[in-house]
């Protein structure tokens, strides 16, 4: 839902397939095979596509093929195609007059020149699949379309949504019974993955932004830290004593820096108490989920 209409595919994207579509080939422009006349020369008034009656080029011609002929191919063997059966025209003999084989209707045709077109089952409408469809990782299925409210579309007059403005993708996805089982384990094998390999963060809808507070103390310039009990081993936060030059603690007040902050030039700015605190958190709120 919401992914990107037809005419904003241009020239540049390629149409995702249609599952459980059927392929129509045309004899289109591509094919220039001329048919023989009744005297055997070459009629170049007429272009169309031989018929073989193997997959390859130098296997017997077996039939011609009308230009706006259209066909449906089952077998298929690199870039030759197995006649099925026909959706209009039909095909005739390579030769005006000549006797048609009995078999040039089930020929083969190179598919290179010809005009391959899927026919969807259904159009405008849910189609449920005969067989369900496995989409692999990775798999393009659509393109991201545009998203707009209707009071925005009515207040910028922007109907139909311009590309680019607001991307979205809305998915809605059916599931079994099985689904709370499924995500009991999902849940479990999270648990066994090294925390470095999550990246990414859920943002709630209503969450709000959590800026660190105002430095309530400093650590003077040159002065020797070391993590005191309980300060975190990653993270943008140490918890920290000042020590002496033997390594021992000044006294026992512990207070946090940043990380990152360099022990320059510079008394470096420290807190009492953890510098994040959910009563501290401020600005707009998340109007939607996010990941």
């Amino acid at each position: 839902m919401h992914t990107l209409p037809l005419d904003g595919y241009g020239t540049s994207k390629a149409l995702p397939a249609y599952y459980g579509a059927t392929d129509i080939y045309t004899v289109g422009n591509k094919a220039n095979d001329p048919r023989k006349n009744a005297a055997g020369s070459e009629d170049h008034s007429q272009s169309g596509l031989r018929v073989r009656a193997s997959h390859t080029a130098g296997s017997a011609v077996t039939g011609w093929l009308a230009r706006d002929t259209k066909i449906k191919v089952g077998q298929k063997h690199g870039s030759w195609g197995k006649i099925a059966s026909f959706v209009s025209g039909t095909v005739q003999s390579y030769q005006d007059g000549a006797a048609l084989p009995a078999d040039a209707a089930t020929g083969w045709v190179f598919l290179g020149e010809l005009d391959k077109q899927s026919q969807p089952s259904a159009v405008d409408q849910i189609h449920v699949l005969p067989k369900p469809h496995a989409i692999a990782a990775g798999e393009t299925i659509a393109l991201v379309g545009e998203y707009q409210r209707l009071v925005e579309a009515r207040a910028h007059h922007t109907l139909p949504p311009k590309q680019g403005e607001r991307p979205l993708l809305h998915v809605e996805v059916l599931t079994g019974d099985d689904i709370n089982a499924f995500i009991s384990r999902s849940r479990a094998r999270a648990q066994q993955l090294d925390p470095k390999s999550r990246n990414l963060l859920l943002i709630s809808k209503g969450a709000k932004l959590v800026q660190p507070s105002l430095p309530s103390s400093s650590i003077p310039h040159g002065a020797s830290v070391k993590d005191a009990p309980g300060s975190p081993a990653s993270g943008p936060w140490r918890k920290v004593l000042q020590v002496n030059a033997n390594g021992q603690p000044i006294n026992n007040q512990a207070l946090w820096i940043a990380r990152s902050d360099p022990q320059g030039n510079q008394d470096r700015p420290a807190w009492s108490q953890f510098p994040l605190t959910l009563q501290a958190a401020g600005g707009a709120a998340a109007a939607w989920t996010r990941v």
